[in-house]
């Protein structure tokens, strides 16, 4: 038994004309009769009363006709849903982020794909980049958002934004009373740092700009996240470099002010497995590519 067979039976059904349903099918007359005694002779059974004038379900075909009915309807429906996800409007993606993407980019995204495709289910979890790199390389996440260059040749990136770094300052701090800063106005610092497995971009810009002045920076502490680094500016414990985008935060507390003559600029990206063919994901990444402020 075939869903040809199903679709024609129904028609039959639905008709109670030979003559009609072959129409309403495109098809003629005699094999739409031929493909109905088919489908009787393989259920054993009778499916329509025939008489000359007059066409009918026997007990069996209106059995028959219900569960065909559903099935036919299941059937469309795995279709268009097969269709659905072909062009990534159903299926589900899973992202990984770094905090501070949550203060650019990433809103004005998410918010976007789920307008466009409100079928795809989204799972979101922030984590270290070294974490996405791996969760990505394992297929426990479609996609993520971090600082790059990457040390990594697995995964694909594209470039979202470019902003410059600040230097956050505790507003008691006397050099956040400068109208303009060096980085040799900071030498004598403690400073406050991403571990560099935690934040290799931002760790790695900065740490080339204490090498191009000739200055061994004064590292405090390390930290892992972004709120505890400005938590610890806040408290007068050190000062930090970090992207524009965190600029907003605990203005109270900290003064955010750009080096001068500092043209330092740092990423970020999104990241994924070029073999990831994934519709859901392609939709997403011609979303973020239009959404980027670079």
């Amino acid at each position: 038994m075939e869903l040809r067979h199903l679709k024609y039976f129904v028609a039959v059904a639905e008709e109670l004309h030979f003559g009609n349903a072959a129409k309403k099918l495109h098809i003629a007359q005699p094999p739409l009769s031929q493909q109905i005694k088919d489908l009787e002779n393989e259920l054993k059974t009778k499916l329509f009363y025939r008489t000359k004038r007059e066409v009918s379900l026997t007990s069996s075909g209106e059995v028959f006709f219900k569960d065909a009915k559903q099935i036919l309807e299941a059937a469309e429906k795995a279709k268009q849903n097969a269709l659905r996800a072909l062009r990534g409007e159903t299926g589900s993606l899973s992202i990984a982020f770094i905090v501070s993407a949550t203060y650019s980019i990433l809103p004005d995204i998410l918010k976007e794909y789920h307008q466009k495709f409100p079928g795809i289910e989204l799972s979101i979890h922030e984590m270290s980049p070294q974490e996405q790199i791996t969760a990505i390389k394992e297929k426990r996440v479609n996609v993520g958002f971090l600082r790059t260059p990457i040390n990594d040749d697995a995964l694909q990136t594209v470039v979202l934004t470019k902003e410059p770094l600040l230097v956050a300052i505790p507003i008691n701090n006397i050099k956040a009373k400068l109208k303009s800063i060096q980085l040799n106005d900071l030498k004598d610092e403690n400073f406050i740092m991403f571990a560099p497995r935690h934040g290799p971009g931002i760790y790695n810009t900065t740490m080339d700009l204490f090498k191009k002045s000739n200055i061994i920076p004064k590292i405090k502490y390390e930290v892992d996240h972004i709120q505890a680094m400005l938590a610890l500016v806040s408290s007068g414990l050190g000062i930090a470099f970090v992207p524009l985008s965190i600029s907003t935060l605990m203005k109270r507390s900290i003064v955010y002010k750009q080096l001068q003559s500092n043209k330092s600029l740092i990423e970020l990206s999104v990241a994924y497995l070029p073999e990831n063919q994934s519709s859901a994901l392609a939709s997403f990444l011609q979303i973020a590519k239009k959404v980027n402020l670079y």
